[in-house]
């Protein structure tokens, strides 16, 4: 008999980084299951990055590889399978069915949930990606800087930002503060690279600053998966920020109130700082060993 029960996430038409808590959620299930995961429908109408003009057009589905018979199952089970919720109690027995996810903002309890799953979320997440859009291998020394505009519209005042308030660009100021004081730390001009969704005028300050360099314009995969690569992460209040220092478990530097979550395993490797000059010499070490 077929198999009968699967897994399938409901990604939405939301950015990269919430559309994989679902995805991610979805393949830790069927890994302790063992059961079979459905390809997500990536495939989504996004007019807001238009509308917007973001540089980032959300095109999801060119990023990641299915074969054309993984589209008929998708459609085969979604069609006929009886849908229970997440969360639902599972019926006994040979039923046919689909466990179905839906994106969610509780950052906190999701990235905890994911811990201990790093290293088979990442490895998943690598293979599913077409081959053109993963980042060469580098073991260049260097700092990623994520600075998330793009949607992030909103100008609030610091008060707003160390109590929490999401979805606000950080002032570009802050990444050179935090950069000076962390090169001053560590005795030397690492190299950073900027990873953004913004214009170059409006990271002009920041590219004004020598060591600095701007990622060649690729896809949002892309620069995920190359921030994991760095040895540390100056991040922006964003779940794109939170993802590239999973993925690759890199310390991260985070504006006072925009770390949302913990997503490493070494809770040392993360702090929030106004100017880097107080960072905690166990930070440092981190740094220094990776």
């Amino acid at each position: 008999m077929a198999n009968c029960r699967y897994t399938y996430a409901d990604v939405g038409r939301f950015g990269l980084g919430h559309s994989l808590m679902a995805w991610a959620r979805a393949a830790i299930f069927a890994e302790q299951q063992g059961i079979p995961m459905i390809a997500p429908r990536w495939l989504r109408l996004r007019i807001g990055p238009y509308l917007r003009r973001e540089r980032d057009k959300r095109a999801y589905f060119l990023f990641f590889q299915s074969s054309p018979w993984a589209w008929f199952q998708r459609l085969w089970v979604l069609v006929t399978y009886r849908h229970v919720p997440e969360g639902s109690p599972l019926p006994s027995g040979r039923c046919v069915k689909i466990f179905a996810n839906q994106p969610v903002v509780d950052q906190v309890a999701e990235f905890a949930a994911f811990l201990p799953h790093a290293e088979m979320l990442r490895t998943k997440l690598i293979a599913m990606t077409k081959p053109r859009f993963r980042p060469n291998r580098t073991s260049d020394d260097h700092v990623a800087i994520h600075v998330r505009l793009g949607d992030f519209t909103a100008k609030v005042a610091a008060s707003d930002l160390r109590t929490g308030t999401k979805n606000a660009s950080l002032p570009v100021g802050w990444y050179i503060a935090v950069l000076t004081g962390l090169r001053k730390a560590l005795g030397y001009d690492i190299q950073a690279i900027i990873f953004s969704d913004g214009e170059d005028a409006a990271l002009k300050s920041l590219l004004d600053v020598p060591g600095v360099t701007r990622a060649p314009r690729q896809p949002a995969i892309t620069d995920m998966l190359a921030i994991a690569q760095a040895r540390l992460l100056i991040g922006s209040g964003s779940g794109f920020s939170l993802w590239g220092a999973f993925l690759g478990q890199v310390p991260r530097i985070s504006y006072p109130g925009q770390m949302l979550a913990s997503v490493l395993q070494d809770k040392a490797a993360e702090v929030e700082t106004l100017d880097a000059t107080d960072l905690a010499a166990r930070f440092l070490e981190i740094v220094r060993s990776r």
